[in-house]
């Protein structure tokens, strides 16, 4: 079974918004254990960062593929469909009914789906990721 398993990063994207007095060049410039220690020291955790889904798309069912078609303002910048797998699918109308966490996502997945927990944070971890770069979730 292991074999089956895939190698991943943990990647993530969000904004983190201006905190305490550090100018942001300068914060840009601290060694990742200074600036890891700020953000904490600050109130981030990204751990509790909840993500919704942008309304500015629609789920639609189009020839049994399900496509996030864009409205408003986000149909302008789109430059191509975006299909959603059948486990992508289910974690969007996560995001859709509510805003989550990545942990409860994983927990979602989880009970909806034969998955160990650890393919389930990477599985979320992966989805979050991609849809925050085409913008189809935002941080609540």
């Amino acid at each position: 079974m292991a074999e089956n398993k895939r190698k991943r990063s943990e990647p993530s994207v969000h904004r983190i918004p201006a905190l305490g007095d550090m100018p942001l060049d300068e914060l840009a410039r601290l060694p990742d254990e200074q600036f890891q220690a700020y953000l904490n020291a600050n109130g981030f955790q990204e751990a509790a960062l909840c993500y919704r889904a942008n309304p500015d798309f629609i789920l639609r069912e189009i020839a049994g593929e399900k496509i996030a078609v864009p409205v408003n303002a986000s149909a302008q910048q789109l430059d191509g469909v975006i299909c959603f797998t059948e486990t992508g699918c289910f974690l969007w109308k996560q995001l859709l009914k509510d805003a989550c966490t990545k942990e409860e996502l994983s927990v979602a997945l989880t009970r909806e789906y034969d998955v160990s927990k650890e393919t389930a944070v990477a599985d979320v971890a992966e989805f979050i990721s991609k849809a925050a770069a085409r913008n189809l979730v935002l941080i609540a």
